[in-house]
């Protein structure tokens, strides 16, 4: 039993923060099963309100202070650092990292001060700072930062290409903007996260969490996809299949969507396909390959995934639809090297969010 989750997962490694029991709980590999047992739990000083974890590194925002792990704690090591205060702020709200920079939300003075690298030290000073309207939860993907505020429920997309201190967002998803509008209304929304294309939303009170496949679709009712109710407009709590309560925090891994429910369920969910039993999952693309594309995204009748081998090599393709279910799969085929097109016929498939999972000489790529 697990209090307010917060699950960040590498593909490999699953971490869960709690704010109530002031611990981190580690699984060194993925769970395989209902009620697996963590392999570590290592407490804290501190209540954990935002976790990032990037590369080898895991971050963590407390309401007093910040803890940094400069190794993954899969043997349950103790933090690294701890610095009770970053640039005279003590009580953080969000966190995150990318390869550009690396991010720390203030409620009191309701900023995200921005750094170009992780602070060297408490008294480091940020490189700029952007006002937000509220206690914000934070999350990037290397592309889009993703600003998320409770209350009043606001969520705010940057590209951090082009960040800077008068940056304004590429796209804004708030409650006042959609009320009476004919689109998918947010309820105190407390986490969002992107990938890639693809946004995930959280609608904690509306006991929901909303997916749209690309970023300027957010807030569309006819191309989100819902998960814990039936579609956006049922948001009764309810509790076994298919159903959600309170969900309040995601975490994608390139294969798996984690959710952590908070308040009245404590439960943590995972969507996608199951752990294998040896993982050799390489989140970006296999050293034998790169992926051009798919297309087209979004797709009804057919899509194809375009990828250039540089090596021969045996490749399989494998889609799955959010619950894990596969959908589609080509036995092993050797490739020479050069450009090739893996065709799916998919006019059977229910409209939705699909993962790919492409195989090439035993090490995986996966996309949604």
């Amino acid at each position: 039993f697990i209090t307010n989750p917060l699950p960040v997962s590498n593909g490999t490694s699953l971490f869960v923060g709690s704010d109530f029991d002031r611990m981190l709980y580690v699984w060194s590999s993925l769970p395989k099963e209902d009620g697996q047992k963590y392999d570590y739990q290592i407490p804290l000083q501190f209540a954990p309100v935002d976790l990032s974890l990037w590369g080898h590194q895991l971050f963590m925002a407390t309401g007093d202070g910040l803890v940094i792990w400069d190794e993954l704690p899969t043997s349950g090591q103790a933090p690294s650092r701890i610095y009770s205060e970053v640039n005279g702020v003590r009580w953080f709200s969000g966190v995150a990292r990318d390869d550009h920079h690396f991010y720390l939300a203030d409620p009191q003075a309701r900023k995200v001060y921005v750094w170009n690298e992780v602070p060297s030290s408490p008294n480091h000073p940020p490189a700029f700072s952007l006002d937000v309207p509220g206690s914000a939860r934070l999350h990037s993907d290397g592309r889009t930062l993703t600003v998320s505020v409770y209350e009043p429920p606001y969520i705010a997309f940057y590209d951090v290409a082009t960040l800077s201190a008068s940056a304004k967002p590429i796209a804004i998803y708030e409650r006042e903007m959609h009320q009476n509008s004919g689109q998918v209304p947010l309820n105190l929304p407390q986490h969002a996260i992107t990938f890639g294309d693809t946004v995930f939303v959280a609608n904690t009170v509306n006991n929901q969490v909303l997916i749209w496949p690309h970023l300027e679709q957010v807030g569309d009712p006819n191309h989100v996809i819902v998960l814990g109710q039936q579609d956006y407009l049922d948001t009764m709590p309810g509790t076994g299949p298919g159903r959600m309560h309170f969900p309040g925090y995601l975490s994608f891994d390139g294969q798996r969507l984690w959710v952590g429910e908070f308040k009245f369920s404590n439960s943590i969910f995972m969507f996608g396909p199951p752990p294998s039993p040896v993982s050799r999952e390489d989140h970006g693309t296999p050293s034998s390959s790169f992926v051009r594309s798919v297309f087209p995204n979004p797709f009804r009748d057919a899509a194809s995934l375009e990828i250039e081998l540089i090596e021969p090599a045996t490749v399989r393709l494998t889609v799955f639809d959010l619950l894990g279910r596969r959908v589609h799969s080509t036995l092993p085929t050797r490739y020479a090297p050069g450009h090739h097109i893996l065709r799916m016929d998919t006019a059977a498939w229910p409209a939705g969010v699909y993962l790919l999972r492409l195989d090439v000489n035993g090490n995986n790529w996966a996309r949604p």
